[in-house]
């Protein structure tokens, strides 16, 4: 910029649109004998050099770079190692091996490690290079990895999981997300299908609703196109998608997906399965928002007794059911019906707790 006097905006689109090429030129300007070497070919060279003490170290490198620059979490690779490459796995899975990979990017300044977090940083300028020096088949192969590893890595989340679980998918969220957005893989992709609706799931239950749904969808499209119409999988990915609807008030959206989703787990399961139960539960919860109580009676009604059959009569999922059908009962003022049902369920929470403090 100081040679050519473009100022910085113009230099910025030039970056954007001939990055490469950019980054090969030297200037000739006061600084340029203490820096001889254009950018890119000084850090290429240092990726070099590590690479040539242990191979893996390139591996490594080229996964950051196809990550957010900062906070890149270490499980990524402890954990999801052999989604990576040979060489990485095998380093993965030696706590010496991996510290020297490591100590080995950091000595050529093209990694900072965070011990206190158990996280990476890389300059922007490092994954630009090294992002140049792979085709674009390299680096769909290598997206397709990455996503692979944040698959195996990344929790289930309900609304009952533990700190501990929301506080992984916190660290790996800002990487996995962008992953999935550029990943052109197949529609047929299962791995990407169970990644897209684990995140949607962390997401939800965030209240991200506007970024959860079209995850969703792509799960729900890509199980359908690669698994029977019946399979488990599909009806998960209908009954959470509904669920999102219902919490956003979309309450046209959500019943037929719900509707699907019980029809699924009718047909595999038997119509006095605890998950049918489940389903009709969602169902005439979602009627009840709507005050179609007529409609929401049968199924609660029929959902409860499935339960009963089915579950521990003090289980929480019993007394959920039993807490809804009262509720339905108080909403219409039918009050006699409805405070044994809340006696009931208070009763069963109550013996709940009361073993689960020490």
């Amino acid at each position: 910029m100081e040679e050519t006097r473009c100022g910085l905006p113009a230099y910025l689109e030039l970056f954007r649109t001939q990055r490469a090429a950019l980054l090969q030129q030297r200037g000739e300007g006061a600084g340029a004998q203490d820096h001889p070497l254009p950018v890119s070919i000084t850090f290429a060279l240092a990726i070099t050099a590590t690479a040539e003490r242990h191979p893996a170290v390139r591996d490594f490198l080229r996964v950051c770079a196809l990550l957010q620059p900062e906070a890149i979490p270490e499980e990524l690779f402890r954990q999801g190692g052999k989604h990576l490459g040979a060489m990485l796995e095998v380093a993965c899975r030696d706590a010496l091996e991996w510290n020297r990979i490591v100590a080995l990017a950091c000595s050529y300044s093209l990694l900072s490690r965070q011990a206190e977090t158990q996280t990476f940083s890389i300059h922007q300028l490092v994954q630009a290079v090294l992002l140049d020096s792979m085709t674009e088949t390299e680096r769909e192969e290598l997206t397709q990895h990455v996503l692979h590893a944040f698959e195996a890595v990344f929790p289930e989340v309900e609304s009952t999981t533990e700190y501990s679980v929301w506080k992984q998918c916190e660290r790996l969220v800002p990487h996995a997300l962008p992953s999935l957005h550029r990943a052109a893989a197949p529609e047929r992709s299962l791995t990407l299908a169970s990644l897209a609706f684990k995140v949607a799931q962390y997401l939800r239950e965030r209240g991200q609703y506007e970024e959860a749904e079209p995850l969703y969808q792509r799960a729900l499209h890509m199980r359908e196109q690669g698994l029977e119409p019946d399979h488990p999988h599909i009806a998960a990915s209908l009954r959470n998608l509904a669920v999102l609807y219902w919490r956003e008030g979309k309450y046209a959206e959500a019943e037929p997906l719900f509707q699907r989703a019980l029809s699924i787990v009718e047909r595999t399961l038997g119509p006095d399965h605890a998950q049918v139960a489940g389903a009709l539960n969602n169902l005439a919860l979602l009627y009840s928002d709507q005050g179609r109580y007529a409609e929401a009676e049968p199924l609660y009604q029929h959902s409860l007794h499935i339960f009963e059959q089915t579950l521990n009569p003090e289980h929480p999922q019993l007394a959920l059911a039993i807490n809804n059908l009262a509720a339905l009962y108080a909403f219409q003022g039918r009050y006699r019906e409805a405070e044994p049902l809340f006696q009931r369920a208070l009763h069963i929470w109550g013996r709940l707790w009361d073993r689960s403090i020490p």
